[in-house]
């Protein structure tokens, strides 16, 4: 996994658009992680969603 960028923790908007290059990547999860974010997840996902090409 790798980190895709951050979310706000404010939980105002239903829907993000993950707007940024997909290379090979297979799914996107979502982990809860320190301000800031971290070089890897340091929590289990609380969701991935598998990408299909």
């Amino acid at each position: 996994m790798r980190p895709a960028g951050l979310l706000p923790g404010t939980g105002d908007r239903a829907a993000r658009v993950l707007d940024a290059p997909l290379g090979d990547a297979v799914a996107v999860g979502i982990t809860v992680e320190p301000a800031g974010g971290s070089a890897q997840p340091t929590t289990e996902p609380l969701g991935i969603i598998p990408i299909d090409a």
